[in-house]
C-alpha cells in the first residue's frame, strides 16, 4: 500500500492562524503533502472552504477543542474526521472529567481523538492522561514553539511520557504534528510555522475513509524529518526502511517497557525479533541533524489493540 504524508494539527482565519482554509491547503500542497486536517479551535473548518479541486490532495475536517482556564490548566483535544459543526460540551470544572468528556464525544462521532502538546504551559502529564484510557492518540511531537518536547528537570520528555503510560497499559499511539498558525509573517521569538511536523499513513487510496481507517488501526508513523520508505510491525518482527539522504547518518533505537532500550542500530536498515518479554517494542529514528521519527508501539499480549500494524509494503 502508498504512504501518504498528512499533517492534522494546523490552523487557519477561521480560528488564530493567518491563512485562509484554501490558502493553507495550498501551502502544504505546494509542500508535498496529500493530505491535512484543518484543526480549527471550537470550530470545524469544512473541507469545501479549502477545495482545491485536486484529486490527489486531500483535506479531512476537523476541530481543536479548546479550554484554556480548566484547574489552571488547558484542554486542547484534536478530533480529526470530525465533521459535527454544533455545540460544544459544556466548559469543564476540572482536566480529567474534561478530557474523558470530549475524547467520549469524538470517539462516540467516529473520529480519531489526539490529546495535544502535553507539554505546552507544562499542562498535564502521565497521572491526567492515564485517567483518559479511550484517547486514540498524543503529540510525541508538536513543531510549534513552548511546546517543550524535551521536557526539563521536573518534568518528563514526551517520549518518556510516552513509554511511562505504555508501561501501565494505556495503549496510546504517537503523532507528530506542526500546530501552524504563522504561515505569512513567523515571529521570530514565538514561532508556529508549517512544515515542522507530520505523519506518514499507510492506506489503500487517497480517500477520507481509508486514511481514517489507517489511523484507527495505527498504520502510521510520526516524523520531523526521516522518511520511512517500508515497514514492518508485528509481534514476530519490527523491522524499517529508512530513505537513504547523502551525508546524513542513522540510528534506530528499539524501546521496551519502562523505556528499556532493546537494541540499537545504525544505518539505514534495522530490525528486531521480539522474544516476547519486552511488554511492547516500538522504534525511534534519529538522525545527525537531530530530527526523528517514531513508529507504533506493537504490543506482544494477545489482545486486539489497535496499534499492531502487522501489513508490509
Amino acid at each position: 500500500m502508498p504512504w501518504y504524508k498528512g499533517n492534522i494539527h494546523c490552523h487557519s482565519t477561521n480560528s488564530d492562524g493567518d491563512l485562509s482554509p484554501r490558502e493553507v491547503a495550498a501551502l502544504y500542497r505546494s509542500g508535498g503533502y496529500d493530505f491535512i486536517c484543518i484543526t480549527d479551535h471550537n470550530r470545524v473548518t469544512d473541507p469545501s472552504e479549502a477545495d482545491l479541486e485536486d484529486d490527489n490532495f486531500l483535506v479531512i475536517p476537523g476541530i481543536e477543542f479548546t479550554y484554556d482556564s480548566v484547574e489552571s490548566s488547558y484542554i486542547h483535544v484534536n478530533a480529526i474526521g470530525y465533521a459535527i459543526d454544533d455545540k460544544l460540551p459544556d466548559s469543564p470544572r476540572t482536566l480529567v472529567e474534561g478530557m474523558r468528556q470530549i475524547v467520549e464525544v469524538i470517539n462516540k462521532s467516529g473520529a480519531f481523538s489526539v490529546l495535544d502538546h502535553p507539554n505546552w504551559r507544562w499542562g498535564y502529564g502521565v497521572e491526567e492522561i492515564a485517567c483518559v484510557p479511550n484517547a486514540h492518540a498524543f503529540e510525541v511531537y508538536n513543531g510549534a514553539s513552548a511546546c517543550n518536547n524535551h521536557g526539563d528537570s521536573e518534568h518528563a520528555s514526551t517520549d518518556r511520557l510516552w513509554d511511562s503510560l505504555l508501561s501501565r497499559g494505556v495503549r496510546l499511539l504517537g503523532i507528530a504534528s506542526d500546530d501552524a498558525h504563522d504561515y505569512s509573517v513567523v515571529n521570530p521569538t514565538y514561532a508556529e510555522p508549517p512544515f515542522t511536523g507530520w505523519i506518514c499513513v499507510r492506506a489503500e487510496n487517497l480517500k477520507k475513509q481509508a486514511i481514517m481507517e489507517s489511523l484507527l488501526r495505527g498504520d502510521f508513523y510520526a516524523s520531523n524529518h526521516p522518511v520511512i520508505t517500508s515497514m514492518s510491525s508485528s509481534r514476530e518482527c519490527v523491522e524499517i526502511q529508512i530513505q537513504e539522504i547523502d551525508q546524513i547518518k542513522y540510528t534506530t533505537t528499539f524501546v521496551g517497557k519502562h523505556g528499556r532500550i532493546l537494541k540499537r542500530v545504525s544505518g539505514e536498515k534495522a530490525l528486531y525479533l521480539p522474544n516476547g518479554n519486552e511488554g511492547y517494542v516500538r522504534a525511534v529514528v534519529s538522525d545527525t541533524d537531530g530530527h526523528k521519527a517514531w513508529t507504533q508501539p506493537v504490543f506482544l499480549d494477545r489482545q486486539d489493540v489497535r496499534s499492531d500494524a502487522s501489513a508490509t509494503d
